[in-house]
């Protein structure tokens, strides 16, 4: 077979990367070229109680400074399915730029433009934020328990979707007839101690 799930491709950029003779987009540098940095939430979840960006848009070097307030527009979600039941699944907004609430660490909440990298930096450092900080739940398990922190008030239980595949009716006879069951639980994105661990 010439091209399979899980075959190994075999890496042609390595060596220029690897003896500095790569470029990446940080390499590229064009005349008039302006630089961008986003200043990020170090907050898991809050309430942006104030921004203060006026410092910021005086400093040197700034051509612009954008917060949630400027209202830019969310970022679509790409693949919206309904559940089980037919019912569509919650598509939360996906604004650029934090409005009002952050909801996980890093994210944005004002992107800064200047003539340098380094006058970006050093003008998002002078927005002041001011946060409100709410309760946490980060193990996506115990996220859909009664009383577990809301990410989402407009989503109660913190399910954004529960979906499944064929049809549950000619499956479970299947199942009371095989040989062997396994059942897995797989947990995604989250550092999990091993059970020897625990």
């Amino acid at each position: 077979m010439k091209f399979g799930i899980g075959q190994a491709v075999r890496r042609r950029e390595d060596d220029r990367f690897l003896t500095g003779n790569g470029r990446f987009t940080d390499d590229m540098n064009l005349k008039g070229q302006a630089y961008v940095h986003f200043l990020r939430s170090p907050i898991a979840h809050a309430r942006l109680a104030s921004l203060g960006s006026e410092a910021a848009r005086t400093a040197a070097g700034v051509f612009a400074v954008f917060t949630g307030a400027d209202s830019p527009p969310d970022i679509p979600c790409q693949v919206e399915v309904a559940d089980r039941h037919g019912r569509p699944m919650y598509a939360p907004p996906r604004p650029a730029l934090a409005g009002g609430t952050v909801r996980y660490v890093g994210e944005p909440i004002a992107m800064v433009i200047a003539e340098t990298q380094n006058a970006a930096i050093d003008a998002a450092e002078l927005i002041a934020v001011d946060y409100d900080e709410l309760p946490v739940i980060a193990d996506t398990a115990r996220a859909a328990e009664p009383g577990a922190p809301q990410v989402w008030p407009e989503c109660p239980g913190n399910l954004c979707v529960h979906w499944e595949n064929g049809d549950p009716a000619e499956v479970a006879p299947l199942f009371k007839e095989a040989a062997h069951v396994v059942e897995l639980q797989v947990v995604v994105g989250v550092d999990q101690p091993r059970e020897d661990e625990r």
